[in-house]
């Protein structure tokens, strides 16, 4: 178990950021914490509160790359020698070619 006493010089976490959900607040808050000041339970804190903005940023990239699929099959499909087989490849590498 790790200990709850904040060293000398430390800090202390925010207010509920055990709960905080994921998004803009949560890392704006988490950009601002000093790992090096805390005690071993709030980096215990800030490592689960950070998984959960990681979590958050990787469903967005992947409603992103949904996204950019859809639009590609918009744009291609009905074109003159395009296939519906074709789309999914057009698609992958539109957002191969993005990363």
């Amino acid at each position: 178990m790790l200990s709850e006493v904040v060293p000398e010089g430390g800090v202390c976490l925010p207010e509920g950021l055990a709960e905080m959900p994921p998004g803009p607040g949560l890392a704006t808050v988490l950009a601002s914490v000093d790992r090096s000041r805390l005690s071993g339970y709030d980096a215990v804190v800030v490592l689960r509160a950070r998984a959960r903005q990681v979590a958050h940023e990787q469903a967005e990239l992947y409603a992103d790359m949904v996204e950019v699929a859809e639009r590609v099959r918009r744009e291609v499909v009905g074109l003159p020698g395009v296939w519906d087989s074709d789309v999914p490849k057009f698609a992958a590498a539109e957002v191969a070619a993005a990363l």
